[in-house]
């Protein structure tokens, strides 16, 4: 159940941080930001399956002490993504560097979710084969 609240609260966030970028902004940045939403939440439940299983915690220092709480762990991580995604979007829109550039925001978003990916593949190796229920 906390699965499942937690990934939905991901969803949300990062559906609606996408829907602020791209509406308010008319930035063609759909695309990218769902292609980060769906790494992210996959990061996250691996993230959430991984620490199901017992003697695994999490490594990410920001985040780390909530290793036996997984489902505030996903939510923490959710609101750090979304928080991640509107720094950036703000640090490279701002007039000292020139004014917008939504083709970097889209490159450091595929590079981003290319991370992410990496993290849930590790995970997901690291959980070893599935098990029949």
């Amino acid at each position: 159940m906390a699965l499942r609240a937690g990934v939905f609260i991901a969803a949300v966030v990062l559906a609606l941080l996408a829907l602020h970028a791209t509406l308010a902004h008319a930035e063609p940045l759909a695309i990218p930001l769902g292609v980060y939403a769906t790494a992210a939440a996959a990061d996250l439940h691996s993230t959430y399956r991984f620490l199901q299983i017992e003697g695994h915690h999490e490594r990410n220092p920001f985040v780390k002490g909530l290793s036996n709480q997984p489902g505030k762990l996903v939510g923490v991580s959710a609101a750090l993504d979304a928080a991640t995604v509107y720094g950036v979007y703000r640090l490279v829109n701002l007039k000292v560097f020139g004014g917008p550039h939504p083709r970097f925001t889209r490159i450091a978003l595929y590079a981003a979710a290319g991370v992410r990916v990496l993290y849930a593949l590790d995970n997901y190796s690291a959980q070893g084969p599935p098990r029949p229920r």
